[in-house]
């Protein structure tokens, strides 16, 4: 893999160092990142200036309100903008661009190698505290442990995403260093732009990590199969929702300007529905909230990168990640689809054939 590395300094000051220069040289028109006010809250913020840049958050503890990959959308296509991401932000843009939701040929996909991030709570405590989410994460990274993130991260196979233009990677280097991956002819004309010469990059990574969160996320899973085993089982798993649809706000791939579930017409059609009398021996109709979640998952789930942001956002704290992260994972391994692996490949939502999944159908 072709790349460049940058020796003897913190990974936050070389990334803010290469955008300041981009934006000076105007090889990019503006930076879509993370920006710390003055009370250490993050938000998502359109950083224009070089002088703005030393609020760059590059590396986030925290995924707090919409998602990057949600704003991106945004973007106007004229502009070269850089966008910085978390690698399943990355993935979401990637599957985004597939439902023409966001244009890639304007916008430069930084993806930052990442082990979790803090739930927004616990990141709100940490700042009530006097600590320094940042710092906490880093040292985290950097001792290889993820016990404080969130569920969602402790399972993630992804720390790099599989497809961007530029993977800022930095954690065996221990804070020492950043090591940008190439990863498209576009990531490797911005760099040239900017004076940096490729070279052959070593293999690196942190492979000990993903072998232990592979035995995790089956474990995860099978959990997930036996508490949702069965409509009975579904009903109680979401007996506390008061749907909200907050999870369905936070989610980076429900794009839908309208929903279905918020229209008029379901409500109209829900009441139709009362008026049947299921006969003995049927299943009578799931609850309207019921209906949503599983209307919302036979959507996306074959697009779901499995952030977890839909388990941050519920009030009532539901453990969404065990009834969509088990979907995506039985839908995409059904497809051999992962999203975010290739911007050429079409999600199965999007394709139809003929002659397809006939042992399920009863085709043939």
């Amino acid at each position: 893999m072709k790349g460049v590395v940058i020796s003897g300094v913190d990974p936050r000051e070389a990334i803010r160092s290469i955008l300041a220069k981009a934006l000076g040289k105007k090889t990019i028109r503006a930076v879509l990142g993370n920006r710390r006010d003055q009370f250490g809250f993050i938000y998502p913020y359109l950083f224009t200036r070089e002088e703005e840049l030393s609020d760059l958050v590059p590396i986030s503890p925290v995924i707090s309100g919409y998602s990057i990959a949600t704003l991106a959308s945004w973007i106007c296509p004229e502009a070269q903008v850089a966008v910085l991401l978390k690698p399943c932000e990355a993935r979401a843009v990637v599957e985004l661009s597939k439902f023409e939701q966001v244009s890639l040929r304007n916008v430069l996909l930084m993806s930052v190698e990442c082990l979790g991030t803090y739930h927004v709570l616990e990141f709100r405590k940490m700042l009530d505290r006097g600590e320094s989410p940042e710092e906490s994460l880093l040292k985290s990274y950097y001792e290889r442990d993820d016990s404080s993130f969130r569920e969602a991260c402790k399972i993630c196979l992804f720390p790099k995403a599989p497809y961007s233009d530029l993977n800022l990677c930095f954690i065996d280097l221990g804070g020492e260093g950043l090591r940008i991956e190439i990863l498209s002819e576009k990531g490797s004309h911005f760099l040239k732009e900017l004076g940096f010469k490729e070279q052959e990059l070593k293999e690196g990574g942190i492979p000990e990590i993903i072998a232990n969160r592979r035995e995790k996320r089956e474990e995860f899973l099978r959990r997930s199969r036996q508490d949702l085993a069965g409509p009975g089982k579904i009903r109680d798993f979401f007996e506390d929702c008061i749907n909200c649809h907050n999870c369905m706000e936070a989610c980076p791939i429900c794009f839908c300007k309208e929903c279905f579930f918020d229209a008029d017409r379901y409500e109209y059609v829900t009441r139709r529905f009362l008026v049947w009398k299921p006969e003995e021996g049927t299943t009578p109709l799931l609850e309207a909230k019921v209906q949503f979640h599983l209307g919302r998952a036979l959507h996306m789930s074959t697009s779901c990168v499995m952030c977890g942001l839909c388990e941050q956002a519920c009030p009532k704290e539901i453990k969404l990640s065990e009834f969509f992260f088990l979907l995506a994972e039985e839908n995409q391994a059904l497809f051999n689809y992962v999203p975010g692996r290739d911007p050429r490949e079409q999600p199965p939502i999007r394709e139809f054939y003929e002659e397809e999944l006939e042992e399920y159908v009863g085709g043939g």
